[in-house]
């Protein structure tokens, strides 16, 4: 025999022995088995799932978002000032983040706007605008609860809202109360949309 047919011959057996032989007909796979793969593959080129919340009447609701790093704090609260996607928006999104003053954000890190707050482990703080206190009661509630929940991203985490001064300011809770203590994901529950 020839060296080349010898080697056909001899790929030949080992692709047949190697493979699966082809079936008569199609085969459905097992209910599952496609959605077990699914995970580990969207989790290895999505990148880092957040949730951030948003409005939908007066009540909040969450979105998924992927990034390719984890965000910061900043990048968050920057999310929900963006606002929802258009599809998102389609059904009935919105963010109450909107700056009431051009090029000053109603909400925004402490550490962003270099005020000098003294945080606990999984605390962060807050700055609110002036421009926050002239909001009607309900969209204070919303613009609270979106930075709440959005930021909170483990149980203990917890938020304190500071002035430009960096000292705690008090701020209205939906059960009615007002605090300057540091608040957190429980606080600001009963706006999740159920």
């Amino acid at each position: 025999m020839r060296p080349a047919l010898l080697l056909l011959a001899a790929l030949a057996v080992l692709l047949t022995a190697c493979g699966v032989g082809p079936e008569s007909a199609p085969r459905a796979l097992p209910v599952g088995a496609d959605q077990e793969a699914a995970p580990a593959e969207k989790g290895n080129r999505a990148g880092v799932i957040e949730a951030l919340w948003f409005v939908v009447d007066d009540h909040l609701v969450p979105v998924n978002r992927t990034t390719e790093s984890p965000p910061t704090d900043e990048d968050k609260i920057r999310s929900l000032e963006a606002g929802p996607t258009a599809s998102e928006a389609a059904q009935g999104m919105r963010t109450a983040l909107t700056p009431v003053l051009p090029d000053q954000p109603l909400v925004a890190t402490a550490e962003s706007q270099g005020i000098p707050v003294a945080v606990q482990p999984e605390q962060s703080a807050v700055a609110l605008n002036t421009a926050f206190s002239r909001l009607p009661s309900q969209e204070q509630l919303l613009v609270l609860g979106q930075v709440v929940l959005t930021l909170s991203d483990s149980p203990g985490s917890s938020i304190v809202f500071v002035d430009e001064e960096g000292t705690p300011v008090g701020v209205p809770l939906p059960s009615g109360r007002l605090t300057s203590e540091p608040v957190t994901a429980a606080d600001f529950a009963p706006l999740i949309e159920s």
